[in-house]
């Protein structure tokens, strides 16, 4: 919360320095599309905010995809991007050269980190652990993905915008220190800017690794921040072993209505515990068996967003009445799933006979 609060009050602060500078109204819808991309990653964050060796139900909590020993490396870099993408986007007239090479530099080093953190969430193991057969999709999109890409999108155009604007101006700067005036002369001429924007990044990314050392941060922290995580693309930790999901889905909790509304059958197991089962939850299931057999792409699709959400709205569904009501609601659907079986299947009874058994 204090993350979202520091980065609403900078988006505020470059809000009040955009319009004091006369720019576009583009540029502040802009900024607070900015603002809503990083809410959306925040909050997201908040529902996977648990570290690599704590136990969790992976259908109602999920892992962070960064590091929380390494958070802070991660924090001072993206807080010095920041800074510098604001200086560049409004201040690149009157910034000083090597000033501006540095918050340059910075901006690089910023973009370089959200292609990582691109990279990083692009693939969540989180809904492939017990869930179903194969490995995970090469790649998905999920919240995390939009702040990092409209923030480097952005950036890129800050960069060429303050290239453009500041070219004409430091090839005539003269500093009054003749050792500055020299490496100006050297290093800040107009077909020397990618060489010495280029040299810059290591020192810079150096100097703030080695003040980050002194508060405690490793020096491959911004590695760690990455790697000290487990099921995101770049994580080399594992997990405990999962609790025992306690919640249930729809047709489950259909199921455990009133026994003249549902008509329970029998009693089942489902990874190993004990559940009612009706006809409704067979047949369901069994219409699941034939979609993972047959389409296991589109079965991986349409069961990690039922892993997402089924839980959430069965988690709800905690009284009698709502459970008849549920399986009521679900009848046309249980109806569809039964003509699919009919269709598709040679001995359709026999597979809905045989589930949960």
């Amino acid at each position: 919360m204090i993350v979202i609060f520091i980065f609403f009050l900078l988006i505020l602060f470059f809000s009040y320095l955009a319009l004091k500078s006369d720019v576009s109204i583009l540029t502040i819808i802009t900024l607070w599309i900015h603002l809503l991309a990083f809410l959306a990653f925040a909050f997201y964050f908040l529902m996977n905010s648990n570290e690599y060796n704590v136990a969790i139900d992976i259908l109602d909590e999920g892992y962070t995809p960064f590091g929380w020993q390494h958070i802070w490396t991660l924090f001072a870099f993206y807080a010095l991007y920041l800074i510098a993408k604001g200086l560049l986007c409004f201040k690149s007239k009157t910034l000083p050269p090597l000033t501006w090479v540095v918050c340059y530099a910075l901006v690089i080093i910023g973009i370089i980190i959200c292609i990582f953190i691109i990279a990083q969430t692009s693939i969540d193991y989180k809904h492939e652990i017990n869930l179903s057969d194969g490995p995970p999709d090469k790649f998905s999109i999920t919240p995390f993905f939009f702040y990092p890409l409209v923030t480097s999108i952005s950036s890129l155009y800050v960069l060429f915008k303050s290239f453009d604007a500041i070219a004409t101006r430091f090839d005539n700067y003269e500093y009054t220190n003749p050792t500055l005036n020299y490496l100006h002369g050297i290093l800040l001429k107009r077909k020397a800017y990618p060489l010495a924007i280029v040299l810059s990044i290591f020192p810079v990314f150096f100097l703030v690794t080695v003040i980050l050392m002194l508060f405690g941060q490793d020096y491959d922290s911004m590695v760690k921040v990455f790697t000290d995580t487990t099921t995101w693309r770049f994580s080399q930790k594992m997990h405990p072993p999962l609790l025992d999901h306690q919640g249930h889905y729809l047709c489950t909790v259909a199921a455990i209505g009133s026994p003249k509304i549902v008509k329970p059958v029998r009693m089942g197991t489902r990874h190993g515990n004990p559940i009612i089962v009706n006809r409704q939850l067979m047949v369901a299931n069994a219409f699941e068996e034939v979609i993972q057999k047959n389409l296991p792409r589109l079965h991986k699709v349409i069961r990690k967003n039922y892993d997402i959400y089924g839980y959430n709205l069965s988690s709800k569904i905690n009284t009698t009445k709502r459970s008849n009501l549920t399986y009521l609601l679900m009848k046309p659907l249980e109806w569809l799933f039964l003509i699919f079986l009919y269709l598709f299947c040679t001995h359709p009874e026999a597979l809905i006979k045989r589930q949960y058994s």
